[in-house]
């Protein structure tokens, strides 16, 4: 991982690799450190399997849908600082109140991110899908609202078929068809912790 964030922090226990963020505390408290477990947040399974690029950084605006759990959330909520944003499209995401640096988006039909009178752009776009959603139909939504150089994070689920070559080969040509300004960073396989589960992070270039 390109570490270019200062609030992640690696630590080496009898050579078992563990990852921390700094949780900041008042002046004249300690800091607190968050453990990220790889089975519980596929961010952090995706940072134990090879992640490359970590671009979620203390001012990013990042747009977050994810009805899983909470885990990953809070560990951006970790990262993000006063500067930066994170819009939650979330089931139940009303339930999630008084946390500093959310916008709650709404799911409705009518209140979508793509819908023209938003204006928002974001640096980081992270999704976490089922593979029986619109791939290429959720490529180019989200393409709009991606920032230039911003990246978009797609974890794509319930899929039986991970290692096949073929099924890699469709998954690739769906995002080379998709869209001309989004580049392939990296594809990455999760399933040593979440099984049938893979990343597949894009760049947008223009």
């Amino acid at each position: 991982m390109n570490k270019n964030n200062s609030k992640i922090i690696w630590k080496d226990y009898n050579g078992k690799k563990k990852l921390f963020t700094i949780i900041p505390k008042p002046e004249n408290q300690k800091n607190q450190y968050r453990n990220w477990n790889p089975f519980y947040s596929k961010l952090a399974a995706a940072l134990f399997s090879g992640l490359e690029i970590f671009p979620f950084k203390p001012a990013s605006k990042i747009f977050y849908s994810d009805n899983s759990s909470n885990t990953t959330l809070n560990h951006l909520l970790d990262i993000i600082d006063s500067k930066g944003t994170i819009y939650l499209q979330k089931n139940n995401a009303t339930k999630i109140k008084n946390l500093k640096n959310v916008v709650i988006i709404s799911q409705g039909k009518n209140s979508t991110l793509f819908n023209h009178d938003r204006k928002e752009t974001f640096d980081v776009i992270y999704l976490d899908i089922t593979i029986s959603e619109n791939l290429q139909t959720q490529i180019l939504n989200h393409e709009m609202t991606l920032k230039n150089s911003g990246f978009l994070i797609i974890i794509l689920n319930s899929i039986s078929k991970i290692n096949d070559p073929s099924f890699r080969n469709q998954i690739n040509n769906i995002i080379t068809n998709s869209s001309s300004s989004l580049q392939f960073i990296q594809e990455i396989n999760l399933s040593d912790f979440f099984k049938n589960s893979m990343m597949i992070i894009l760049q947008k270039t223009d």
